[in-house]
């Protein structure tokens, strides 16, 4: 691995640190939603949701579609579900 790939690895690992960034994804694998909708369901501030999917949106996993004033948000590497779920395997097995 070269020196920008193992840049951009880290970059992907520090947005992916934040739990609210493995839910948000994990909500955007069943369905769709609306900043609103993202906020309710974590129970933050419209603030922290964006914060969240923008850094999202940089790493090229999720996406949006503009409906008038209003963004639903999409996720649109679902490969990274399976790095998600073999961490969950990784952190439950026993030394």
């Amino acid at each position: 691995m070269d020196k920008r790939e193992v840049e951009r690895v880290t970059r992907y690992f520090s947005v992916l640190q934040n739990p609210l960034c493995i839910k948000v994804l994990l909500m955007l694998e069943i369905e769709e939603l609306y900043v609103f909708e993202i906020k309710e369901k974590l129970g933050v501030t419209s603030a922290v949701a964006s914060e969240i999917l923008q850094k999202l949106r940089l790493l090229d996993i999720v996406s949006f579609e503009q409906e008038s004033r209003r963004r639903r948000y999409f996720l649109k590497r679902r490969d990274i579900l399976g790095l998600i779920q073999d961490f969950g395997r990784i952190t439950r097995r026993k030394s």
